[in-house]
């Protein structure tokens, strides 16, 4: 990677940050997804209240609607419909995905809410 593209790169965090509503926390667990249909356990890699960034053997459009279910760390069982916000391809070969919550109770918010906040 040359110095412009590491400077690109640098840029194209900060601005995914700055966009981000609200702070998210490494959350590496098995997650339920599903998408038209087919059900598989899949792996998150953050969550936020706001979201969650997830992990998947293919690729989703942008825009799809698609059902997560997941346990908050000492809290409770969540199922939520999410909208894809973002899907794509990893140099591993996996896909990495934004999704945002469209339907999430206010309880389970402040449950992630305290679990992003807390310290590790």
């Amino acid at each position: 990677m040359n110095t412009e593209e590491k400077v690109a790169t640098n840029h194209s965090v900060r601005d995914t940050l700055a966009r981000r509503k609200y702070p998210r926390r490494s959350f590496e667990r098995g997650v339920g997804f599903l998408y038209r249909g087919e059900y598989q356990v899949i792996n998150a890699y953050e969550i936020g209240e706001g979201g969650a960034a997830i992990n998947l053997p293919m690729e989703v459009p942008k825009g799809a609607i698609v059902v997560l279910s997941f346990q908050i760390p000492h809290g409770s069982f969540v199922i939520s419909i999410a909208e894809v916000r973002s899907c794509s391809k990893s140099k591993e070969g996996i896909y990495r995905a934004g999704c945002l919550f469209q339907d999430i109770k206010f309880e389970h918010k402040r449950e992630i809410r305290t679990f992003v906040s807390a310290r590790v």
